[in-house]
């Protein structure tokens, strides 16, 4: 267009020129300005995702502790009550009540178990949110199996794991409520091979779920999608491996990430 206008009696192109180098300009401003916005959000939804995982983790550790605090007032209570257990267990004793006797020892041993805290691994804040998790899992009678073998060290990736973890738990409790009572069941095994420790993350499920193209569970559904998203981050900052799948009514996500001086 420039050479058939610039053969012509009126110069329409040169007078042209100016106008069309500022809309060129105004162009690129709103490029960049667009380049500039998606990095803002990107860094928002980061920012959120960072929020939501420090407040779920807050939250894990205040229903732990208090767990604690609760465990604490039983086993006070249960001490203040000794004299009157063991008065009465040496009143059934001398009475000849053998039965009734051994059966008061089994109460006692039953008040007495309800004051422990389950000990899922050796690692402090994954225990303390698998503990919190897992006892939800408990409290919607979903049945739960767990081998946890998770050392102690690299305090800043046991952080990270106990939101990865806690994540994964709360999104396998979601699915198995919509099963059938008959039909749900979740499970957690952890192996450490070396300085790698190996993750798997079960639980039933008869839907069907869409990857994305990093292979990681996609949803629409409002408020959902951010242990993914935490999933796909702690993949990328520890050089994890992820392997997410859905086959014969089971999801599945396995997890491999170097761990460091683990043993």
């Amino acid at each position: 267009m420039y050479f058939i206008l610039a053969h012509t009696e009126d110069l329409i192109m040169d007078q042209m020129l100016l106008p069309r180098m500022i809309l060129l300009l105004a162009l690129i401003i709103i490029a960049v300005s667009i380049r500039v916005g998606l990095r803002q959000a990107d860094r928002t939804l980061k920012m959120y995702e960072r929020v939501e995982n420090m407040t779920a983790q807050i939250e894990a550790s205040r229903d732990y502790t208090h767990s604690l605090l609760n465990s604490q007032d039983q086993l006070k209570a249960f001490y203040d009550s000794r004299k009157a257990y063991l008065d009465k267990l040496e009143g059934l004793i001398s009475s000849h009540q053998p039965q009734e006797a051994l059966q008061f020892i089994k109460e006692i041993g039953t008040q007495l178990d309800q004051t422990k805290r389950k000990q899922y691994c050796q690692n402090p804040l994954v225990n303390a949110a698998l503990s919190t998790y897992l006892a939800k899992a408990e409290a919607l009678h979903i049945p739960i199996t767990v081998k946890a073998v998770i050392p102690k060290e690299n305090a800043a990736l046991s952080s990270d794991l106990a939101i990865v973890l806690s994540n994964l738990i709360e999104n396998a409790i979601h699915a198995s409520e919509k099963q059938p009572d008959s039909h749900r069941a979740l499970s957690l095994l952890t192996l450490c091979q070396g300085d790698v420790l190996n993750i798997l993350v079960k639980n039933r499920f008869d839907g069907t779920v869409t990857f994305d193209e990093d292979g990681l569970p996609t949803t629409q559904a409002k408020g959902h999608g951010i242990g993914m998203k935490s999933l796909g981050h702690f993949r990328d900052t520890y050089d994890a491996s992820v392997l997410c799948t859905c086959e014969d009514g089971w999801f599945s996500t396995y997890i491999r990430v170097p761990w460091g001086g683990a043993a």
